[in-house]
């Protein structure tokens, strides 16, 4: 099991895909469903009972919406991308918010934004370049591009060539046009 998600529902999830679990009785947790069998999930957020989960197969990622009531796929967006990936999400109310890195040796990372539709469908919003580390000279050697959200402000984590990092504020109060307004990297400010 490579990812838990403790709710009413406990969820894992591993390269043969989501297992569903009976918590009514914690003496006794028992596996009754795996769903999405041979996707490879990478993500998983819980929200009002519904999933949304990051997964792939061949290199091709996906974005998946699941009312887990009937663990029925309510929609899935494509999320390929050439040669990023998606690494981390975050969601709202209203919004997924996604992060997207190098698969290869592109230096570049990206935001995108969704918006989830009271949870019934998942259409593509808007995306920004979120570029290289401003202060390792760029070269992707681990990249964590962490996101975190507080009222209209995303504050986006990356790590390059360790040890630099650098931490991007992104201002969404329109969020048909996102803009970086801080940086952050190594003590520098800009």
């Amino acid at each position: 099991v490579t990812g838990v998600q403790t709710c009413a529902l406990p969820i894992s999830f591993n390269e043969n895909g989501i297992i569903v679990y009976d918590a009514t009785d914690f003496s006794n947790i028992v596996a009754i469903d795996t769903i999405y069998k041979g996707f490879n999930f990478s993500k998983l957020h819980l929200l009002n009972n519904n999933l949304f989960a990051i997964g792939g197969k061949n290199n091709i990622f996906y974005l998946t919406l699941i009312n887990l009531s009937n663990n029925e796929m309510i929609d899935s967006l494509d999320l390929t991308n050439g040669n990023l990936e998606p690494k981390n999400m975050l969601v709202d109310s209203n919004y997924v918010y996604l992060t997207y890195g190098p698969r290869n040796s592109v230096d570049s990372s990206e935001l995108h934004i969704i918006k989830h539709n009271s949870f019934q469908s998942l259409e593509h919003l808007n995306s920004l370049n979120i570029g290289k580390s401003d202060f390792s000279g760029g070269g992707h050697n681990c990249p964590i591009l962490s996101i975190v959200k507080r009222n209209n402000f995303l504050y986006i984590t990356s790590m390059y060539r360790a040890p630099n990092c650098d931490i991007k504020i992104i201002n969404i109060e329109n969020i048909g046009n996102p803009q970086i307004i801080k940086r952050w990297g190594d003590g520098h400010y800009k």
